[in-house]
């Protein structure tokens, strides 16, 4: 089971300077930002799952440290990737409030920072807005992915 984590605000500074998800932001915002979310940090530990396929949370998830599996199916398991350090992951159902269409797992220890939708509300419209444009980014960015893939697969 995830483990909140707590660690200095220092820290959590250091960690996020390295990723891509917080270079959208100016320091200012960033700090902002991380004040008001330093109390939503998880560790998962290995094989530990994070979100599961068909669950109904709808948070963000934005991997600071580790490495994890996206999957999909219990029955019929397919490995549909890899996210790391600065990748997010849970933006559809944060988006439109579905179920999970996968599950993504640690593959060793994890550590994330989840934004809830309550939290996002609450943070300044500003960088609402930033943070949409990186999720829309994103999903752009996987949708173009899998288009690559599926015509790959069909000129075999």
């Amino acid at each position: 089971m995830a483990k909140k984590l707590e660690i200095s605000f220092d820290k959590l500074l250091e960690l996020t300077h390295r990723l891509d998800f917080f270079n959208i932001m100016n320091e200012g915002q960033r700090i902002r930002v991380l004040k008001q979310l330093n109390g939503d940090l998880f560790v998962y530990e290995v094989k530990e799952y994070i979100v599961d396929e068909g669950s109904m949370d709808s948070d963000l998830y934005i991997i600071l440290a580790g490495n994890t599996r996206v999957e999909k199916g219990k029955d019929e398991f397919c490995a549909l990737g890899a996210l790391t350090s600065g990748d997010i992951f849970g933006e559809v159902s944060f988006v439109t409030n579905e179920k999970r269409m996968s599950s993504v797992m640690a593959l060793e220890e994890t550590i994330v920072l989840q934004l809830s939708q309550k939290k996002f509300s609450s943070l300044d419209l500003e960088v609402q807005v930033l943070i949409k444009d990186k999720v829309i980014l994103k999903l752009i960015a996987r949708l173009d992915k899998m288009n690559r893939r599926v015509l790959k697969l069909r000129n075999m």
